[in-house]
């Protein structure tokens, strides 16, 4: 398989764990279909859903690796990162550093689902009236 930017070709290499096809000049990265899943489970539970992958598809000039037919940007998960696919959702192309952006953005999200429960579980517990008076509840949603 060749570079899509570079032109080079692919050589395996491991990312986190997982069999990559990398591109020795630029350090760009080609994940099959599956492995950009797992690359997210290492941060965020497998089992929550993490919503919407695709926004905003447009074709860009990269030929696509595995099939060779123009790729697809994308808003990743509707964070301000794009990254390319394969058209026929073969795998995704990530260029030099985007891995770990996918990785932060993935615990941003793990964060902020952790502080959603955390707040609703407080809620819950005042609303089924916890101990104390209105203000003293009040007291207990920020602790």
């Amino acid at each position: 398989m060749l570079c899509p930017v570079e032109g080079s070709e692919l050589q395996h290499a491991k990312l986190r764990g997982l069999e990559v096809d990398r591109c020795p000049d630029c350090d760009g990265e080609y994940l099959d279909h599956d492995q950009l899943t797992e690359l997210e489970d290492q941060v965020f539970d497998h089992d929550i859903p993490k919503g919407t992958i695709h926004f905003g598809d447009h074709q860009v000039e990269h030929a696509c690796p595995h099939c060779g037919k123009q790729m697809l940007r994308f808003r990743y998960r509707g964070w301000p990162l794009e990254i390319e696919r394969c058209p026929d959702e073969e795998g995704y192309w990530l260029d030099k550093g985007e891995e770990k952006h996918i990785r932060d953005y993935m615990k941003e999200r793990k964060s902020r689902l952790a502080r959603s429960s955390s707040a609703e579980s407080a809620f819950d517990k005042w609303r089924h009236g916890g101990s104390g008076g209105f203000f003293q509840k009040i007291k207990n949603i920020f602790k």
